[in-house]
């Protein structure tokens, strides 16, 4: 099994495992982490839930992630991608959003989500 972790706030990261956070989608009354993240090498992938984003990074060079290697290695991210929703046990990233959560709706209804 690949290590899978889930961050909080930039630099903690915690083992999904550890948090009590099952590897298949989660129940209604799971809080879903906002960040989920891939280390594989030296390469983290990372999928921000509420918004849908996803970064790339080299943490060997870039330890603080913050260079988005994701626009210039399409195909690597890609594939991390592809790992993480195995690993997860979704078909894509995408169903972890809820568009039922207070945190969602209070975002999209500043204008930050679409």
């Amino acid at each position: 099994m690949r290590p899978i972790r889930i961050t909080l706030g930039l630099t903690v990261l915690v083992a999904v495992l550890a948090a009590g956070w099952s590897l298949s989608r989660p129940a209604a009354a799971e809080p879903v982490p906002p960040v989920v993240t891939l280390d594989e090498g030296n390469l983290r992938f990372t999928y921000h839930v509420l918004s849908g984003t996803e970064s790339l990074f080299d943490v060997r060079v870039d330890p603080t992630c913050l260079d988005n290697l994701a626009p210039r290695m399409p195909e690597t991210a890609r594939v991390l991608r592809e790992h993480l929703e195995r690993d997860l046990g979704v078909a894509d990233l995408a169903v972890l959003r809820d568009p039922g959560d207070e945190h969602y709706r209070n975002l999209h209804g500043l204008g930050y989500l679409q």
